[in-house]
């Protein structure tokens, strides 16, 4: 970027001014001055083009100042731009012409103004501008200006301020800031912050390789495998189980087959009984409204018994009714007592083991606890004394005084030093002085030859003058002659003729011009001379003059110079002020011998304060351990207190726990009084065979059983005595029924016995219909008798080979154990089938644990290559990474340090340990010693800030901006070192194409530095004036 104008309206102390960069003499230099009285506005220059730039200042922006301040009748903020508009004016603008890295010319403004521009008026808005002079497109929304700016500069408005304009105080800012302070400067500069964005995704990405290890691990930690014992177990449990199964099976056959064998027996036989009975139906069928009428008499005389037997069941039970009906009342009793008994059960052993820790471990930790409070306050109230002793002795030691009188000393030794400076200033300044004498003399004796020199010319060139014009005659009259000689020759002659002039033969009459020409050559070669000797003489005579007129400007200059310099007479003041204040006269003889002998005595009386102070910091650093010891004592103090506290704690909830067991324990002894009163009103022991008292289950068990008893026999006698009445109630009417029978049939009682002698005929069909009924009925009964006796047969051969069958004579039986043994067979069946289960997931478990080692193998070998990495330069905030990464950023800002460093004095080298932000010097005076930086000084420290500054400039800059500001901080150079620095900064043009400006009010600059911009403030006016010199 190339700054090419700069106007200024009424910003700060600056009224107008305009500052052109590109034209001469700025644009000429390598390096210029901005000068000035303190406050007149010098670095007013740098917030005009900040402003213009940024719409912000550096003085601004980096005040810790907050709040508002009062303008009119309203509030600014304290850090607002518009706060530099000059008092008692109506308007202020800067305006900045330059073109930009993209070879873009622009021209960027920034205005502020009052109400109608009065100076009464409210303070406005800013406005922001920003035109590209090649189409004359203007922007003035700062959204828009912004984005333009920083591409057209490179920079942002703090990368602006640290590469561009280096600020009163910024010196040695990163030479003695801290290690994160540095890093935070080279991040801003170098755009290194992409380091600490690898180092925490690194980091990030090692804690989730982590992670899946850790899960991994889990996974494989969760797989439970069988051992091998476990296995060959399960295996022979399953041969044994398959062996059981089959012996199942065989038994479950055996017994199908003997059910099969008995089925038809009893199939058989269920047949034949069926042909028994068919033979008697017909018979039966008469009979059997007889035999039902015997049956109803039956039953009545047997329920007539049954209700009898339940009447006296119950008288015998009504002694133990109240029992019964208050069945429910008592079970709920009994389990209140025996919930209750157990709840006492528990508390008591709470009580038990309550008391059992309030007299071994409770009491154990008290006493204990109680002896080492003792003990820690004992040893505490002995170091606290011995503290006590030794600050007393430390402040009869007067530390502090003896430290402050050190200090005077050094500051002394400064100011002893700086008047050697400035005495060596003096002698400096009156040898200049002297040679500036002596330079007008000379000068002046060059003036003086030069005039007796020019006083001969003025002659010499009217001699030469007047040759020339006699010349000048000669040759047009020699001229007139020849040629009116030649025009008659050439009317006389014709071709063949001798000629007169030349003596040969006329071939042509036409006129010869190179003859002619030799006719007049003489005469004009001596004019010729003539005209070069007055040209020669005239030159001689004018450069004679240009050089004396130069020769008397330059003696008047260095006259002027010589009597407005004002170097020695400010070296003598600061001289005197610097005697003044180490109590010295300035214009004493032997005073540098003078002030080495102060300088002697003051380095003897720092020695012995200095083994003063040694002796008091030794007691010192005793009172510090002593405290650290006294600390570390209360801590324990402390500790032992709160163990006592939380024994007696423990103790307190122990006893309140034992009170409570003891409180529930009485309410639950008060519960089973009263169920006991209760179930004592209702329950007479002498009336049961269990006491409810000894046995309150096997009494519960007896009572819902005779309760239950009870509760039938009164439901049965109910159910007895309706049955009895609809018995008898039918009995009466068949009763009836029959007497109408035999009224209508009579003599049928008689034919009972002897019916087939009453009914021949009937008889005879009814036997012929009941012998072809034998006959098939005999025929089904001989062949279900072969059927059985084959089945007995197959009965018999089983019972012989399966003896163990016997025990199961009947189909009942056989199912019963078919059905145990198939319960058997299922859980055989269905063990089998969970040891097959745990067989196989053993299997699974050991394949799925292969496949889980296999992945743990490859996210270990992933985890390991990440946490080398992350050991490296990973960690949680990227810092690790960044700090490497800057560490060798940093080794280069030093080498290009060094190469500023080697023009500005050969004492020092910069060092940085490598991987660390430690800056150290090598001293080549003290035997190329290295030390921190933070040790040097005064002009030194100012030389090695700078080169510093430069090399920071060079990293962070890339020619961003064609001038570097340096505001201040030339105060503590002279002499040769001033030179050297300003040498450096000159080299910055050929090195970069950087020019310097220094913005400074040191005088010795104004003599070193011949373009400047001086800003001027005149009386007591507050505008200050700015012009270029």
């Amino acid at each position: 970027m190339e700054l090419q104008r700069l106007t200024i309206h009424n910003i700060a102390s600056v009224e107008d001014a305009v500052i052109d960069f590109d034209k001469g003499p700025l644009s000429d230099s390598d390096v210029f001055l901005i000068t000035g009285k303190t406050g007149s506005g010098k670095s007013t220059i740098l917030d005009a083009i900040c402003l213009a730039l940024y719409s912000s200042t550096p003085r601004l922006k980096n005040t810790s100042m907050q709040g508002d301040v009062l303008d009119g009748d309203k509030t600014v903020k304290i850090n607002d731009p518009r706060q530099l508009m000059r008092r008692n004016t109506g308007d202020a603008f800067v305006k900045l012409a330059f073109v930009g890295n993209d070879g873009i010319p622009y021209e960027s403004e920034w205005s502020v103004s009052r109400a109608r521009k009065k100076p009464a008026g409210n303070l406005q808005s800013k406005k922001w501008a920003l035109t590209d002079l090649r189409n004359g497109v203007t922007y003035d929304k700062d959204d828009d200006i912004r984005p333009i700016i920083h591409n057209a500069v490179g920079l942002d408005f703090n990368q602006f301020c640290r590469t561009t304009l280096l600020a009163q105080g910024e010196f040695t800012r990163f030479l003695n800031s801290k290690d994160e302070d540095k890093a935070a400067i080279l991040e801003k500069i170098t755009g290194v912050n992409v380091y600490s964005t690898i180092g925490k995704k690194i980091y990030e990405i090692t804690a989730t390789k982590q992670s899946a290890v850790d899960r991994i691990e889990r996974q494989i930690g969760d797989v439970i495998l069988l051992q091998p014992e476990q296995i060959a177990a399960y295996e022979k449990e399953r041969e044994d189980i398959g062996a059981e199964y089959t012996r199942y099976q065989g038994i479950k056959s055996v017994l199908e087959n003997k059910k099969r064998i008995l089925e038809v027996i009893s199939e058989c036989r269920r047949e034949l009984e069926a042909a028994d009975v068919r033979k008697e139906e017909l018979f039966e069928r008469y009979k059997a409204v007889a035999a039902g009428k015997r049956k109803i008499d039956a039953d009545i005389s047997l329920c007539k018994t049954q209700i009898a037997a339940a009447e006296e069941y119950i008288s015998n039970e009504e002694k133990r009714s109240k029992a019964i009906k208050g069945l429910q009342a008592i079970l709920a009793d009994l389990r209140l007592i025996y919930d209750a008994r157990n709840v006492i059960s528990r508390e008591n052993a709470k009580i038990t083991e309550g008391r059992r820790l309030l007299d071994g471990e409770i009491r154990e930790a008290e006493t204990a606890s109680v002896l080492m409070q003792t003990e820690a306050r004992l040893a505490h109230e002995n170091q606290k004394k011995l503290l006590d002793e030794k600050e007393k002795a430390l402040s009869g030691t007067g530390l502090p005084d003896l430290r402050a009188a050190k200090e005077k000393l050094i500051e002394r030794r400064n100011d002893l030093s700086i008047a050697r400076t400035r005495l060596h200033t003096v002698e400096t300044e009156r040898q200049r002085a002297s040679k500036r004498i002596e330079d007008l003399g000379t000068q002046q004796n060059m003036i003086n030859e030069l005039n007796i020199t020019a006083s001969a010319y003025p002659a010499r060139l009217k001699e030469a003058e007047m040759k020339k014009d006699v010349c000048a005659q000669m040759l047009e009259r020699h001229k007139d002659s020849v040629n009116s000689w030649a025009k008659s020759i050439r009317t006389k002659l014709s071709d063949g003729d001798i000629c007169p002039v030349c003596g040969q033969v006329v071939l042509d009459t036409a006129f010869d011009e190179e003859a002619m020409d030799m006719l007049f050559r003489q005469s004009e070669e001596a004019y010729n001379a003539a005209v070069k000797e007055y040209d020669t003489i005239k030159g001689e005579a004018d450069s004679l003059d240009a050089r004396l007129s130069q020769a008397r400007m330059n003696l008047e200059r260095s006259t002027i110079l010589h009597q407005e310099d004002k170097s020695l007479e400010n070296a003598l003041g600061a001289l005197a002020q610097a005697c003044n204040k180490i109590g010295l006269n300035p214009d004493i003889e032997n005073i540098a011998e003078i002030i080495q002998i102060f300088e002697t005595e003051n380095e003897e009386s720092i020695a012995k304060l200095t083994d003063g102070i040694v002796s008091a910091e030794i007691l010192e650093k005793e009172c510090r351990d002593s405290r650290k010891i006294l600390d570390r004592l209360t801590e324990a103090k402390q500790k032992a207190d709160e163990n006592v506290t939380e024994v007696l704690l423990r103790k307190s909830q122990c006893e309140a726990g034992i009170s409570a067991s003891q409180t529930v324990i009485a309410a639950k002894e008060k519960d089973i009084e009263t169920s006991s009163v209760n179930i004592d009103a209702m329950v007479n022991p002498e009336d049961w065979q269990n006491d409810w008292k000894i046995d309150m289950t096997a009494f519960a068990r007896e009572l819902k059983e005779v309760a239950a008893s009870y509760e039938f026999q009164v439901s049965e006698k109910t159910r007895l005595s309706s049955s009895l009445e609809a018995a008898v109630t039918e009995s009466a009417h068949l009763e009836q029924t029959f007497v109408k029978i035999d009224e209508l049939n009579p003599g049928w009682k008689e034919r009972l016995s002897d019916e087939a002698y009453a009914f021949n005929g009937r008889i005879l069909d009814a036997a012929g219909m009941l012998l072809a009924e034998s006959v098939s009925l005999d025929d089904r009964r001989t062949q279900n008798l072969t059927r059985r006796a084959e089945a007995e047969k197959a009965l018999k051969i089983l019972s012989e080979n399966e003896v163990w069958t016997d025990e199961f004579p009947d189909t009942e039986s056989i199912m019963l154990k078919i059905k145990e043994t198939d319960a058997l067979m299922f859980s055989s069946g269905e063990r089998n089938g969970e040891v097959q289960k745990i067989l196989e997931d053993d299997r699974t478990n050991r394949k799925r644990q292969g496949r889980l080692l296999d992945e743990r193998e490859t996210l270990l070998a992933d985890h390991e290559k990440w946490n080398r990495l992350n050991m490296l330069i990973g960690d949680a905030t990227g810092k690790k990474f960044r700090q490497i990464a800057q560490s060798y950023i940093l080794s280069n800002l030093i080498a290009s340090a060094n190469s500023y460093m080697k023009t500005l004095t050969d004492r020092y080298t910069l060092k940085v340990t490598p991987g660390t932000f430690v800056i150290m010097i090598e001293d080549a005076y003290q035997g190329y010693a290295s030390r921190a930086a933070s040790t040097i000084s005064g002009g030194e420290s100012f030389l090695v800030s700078l080169s510093l500054a430069l090399a920071l400039s060079d990293i962070g800059q890339k020619l961003a901006v064609d001038i570097l500001f340096i505001d201040e901080g030339f105060g503590t150079l002279s002499g040769e070192p001033l030179q050297n620095a300003i040498s450096t900064l000159k080299s910055l043009h050929r090195k970069a194409g950087r020019r310097v400006g220094i913005i400074s009010h040191v005088e010795e600059l104004r003599e070193r530095i011949p373009v400047q911009i001086r800003v001027n403030q005149e009386g007591n006016n507050s505008a200050s004036m700015i012009e270029v010199i």
